[in-house]
Formats: C-alpha cells, sequence, structure tokens
C-alpha cells in the first residue's frame, strides 16, 4: 500500500497489475493514459 500525502503527487509510472486508488477526503486528479479523472472523497479509481 502506497499513500500520497496532501499536496503531492506520485511517480509516473506504468502498470504491471491492476492498481486501486482511495480518495478518503479532499481531491486529486489521476493521469491515466493521457487523461484526467478527477476523484473526490470517498470515491475510488480502478486503473
Amino acid at each position: 500500500m502506497a499513500t500520497v500525502d496532501i499536496g503531492k503527487q506520485s511517480y509516473k509510472h506504468k502498470l504491471k497489475q491492476i492498481e486501486v486508488y482511495i480518495t478518503f477526503s479532499g481531491q486529486g486528479v489521476m493521469h491515466i493514459d493521457h487523461e484526467n479523472q478527477e476523484d473526490g472523497a470517498s470515491e475510488a479509481t480502478f486503473n
């Protein structure tokens, strides 16, 4: 399990397996295959 702190970002990477991102509070933006996916509190993104 990895954590991204508030105001920070993860490093750019290619997937070797399925990943699930959960936004517990606040908002976030996922960059997936040249598209942006905005997430809010209590939302999950499957990639």
